[in-house]
């Protein structure tokens, strides 16, 4: 464990030098970039890390009501995402894609589970992660 975390931090290290190096040509050159750059390195391991506490909340969830919670909420983000590109019909895109993805959702995991396709299990029926357990 605490070599994962030290290649980690030699990895995090390398990275941010690099990330100096680029910086202080920016700075050089004049392009305005620097204080973006120092911002976004910052930003970034900090938006990892709450998205790997998050993901480890979601894959604990065991309850199929929890799970459907989940996903339905996967959906609603994805018609968000989804009606931004129509920008005059920006309801009725998201409308449509919501229920579009509830309802195929509904149909096609149950199915899955119950035919044995996918375990009953958040790390399957949420695909976000490889298992490495098969």
């Amino acid at each position: 464990m605490i070599a994962n975390w030290e290649d980690t931090l030699v990895g995090l290290m390398a990275a941010w030098l690099l990330l100096a190096g680029v910086a202080y040509i920016s700075h050089r050159q004049q392009l305005g970039l620097s204080r973006n750059m120092l911002i976004a390195s910052i930003r970034g391991p900090i938006q990892l890390l709450a998205l790997a506490f998050i993901l480890h909340w979601i894959f604990d969830i065991s309850s199929h009501w929890g799970q459907a919670g989940i996903i339905f909420f996967f959906c609603v983000l994805a018609a968000q995402t989804s009606s931004t590109h129509h920008p005059k019909h920006r309801k009725q895109a998201w409308i449509a894609t919501t229920v579009g993805l509830s309802c195929a959702c509904m149909l096609t995991l149950p199915w899955l589970v119950f035919a044995g396709v996918i375990d009953n299990d958040t790390r399957r029926a949420i695909a976000l992660k490889p298992s490495l357990s098969h």
